[in-house]
């Protein structure tokens, strides 16, 4: 449709009227109608280590407040991503795993530290419930009981940086508490 030259002008002159062109996919300086796209979140690489009897997995896991969430498939959804990736990694690295629940399952005490990395800060009573999925899983993995006082669980932030979750485990050396 052609519009006359004074009917676009005064068109263009009321206030409030936005001019948009239709996007041409050669031309990186036109103008889309399309909203902008919501871009994945810079998510950390996986990463497991042992080092001086400290076994430290850094997972690509998102990790929301659920004591704010009211959809429970939502939760359902990270809860079982949560169990893929801990299953995925601790499986691929099941020696260096095993001795803690040998250790466990003979009745020596556990460390374990899960750090949230990246996001938003938490207060403190929403980040337990935040990790709960991932700390699930890990004990599924080892057969481990999280209400047990075997089970010795922390947990801290680090809101810098990429996207995920670390965990450290070691067996309690008494009073030495240090997730070095």
């Amino acid at each position: 449709m052609v519009i006359p030259p004074d009917l676009e002008r005064q068109i263009l002159a009321t206030p409030g009227v936005v001019v948009r062109r239709p996007a041409n996919l050669d031309d990186e300086t036109s103008v889309s109608d399309e909203p902008p796209r919501k871009t994945e979140p810079l998510m950390v690489l996986p990463v497991v280590t042992l080092c001086k009897g400290v076994l430290t997995m850094t997972l690509p896991i998102i990790t929301v407040s659920e004591i704010n969430g009211r959809d429970w498939r939502a939760r359902s959804k990270r809860t079982q991503a949560a169990r893929k990736v801990v299953s995925k990694f601790i499986g691929r690295n099941m020696e260096l795993f095993a001795p803690f629940a040998k250790g466990y399952h003979s009745g020596a005490p556990l460390l374990v530290s899960f750090v949230r990395l990246g996001g938003h800060r938490m207060d403190r009573s929403n980040l337990p419930t935040a990790l709960k999925g991932t700390e699930d899983a890990i004990c599924l993995m080892g057969g481990f009981d999280d209400g047990s006082p075997l089970w010795k669980a922390t947990w801290d932030q680090k809101n810098n940086g990429p996207i995920g979750v670390m965990v450290s485990i070691m067996q309690d050396q008494g009073e030495s508490t240090c997730l070095c």
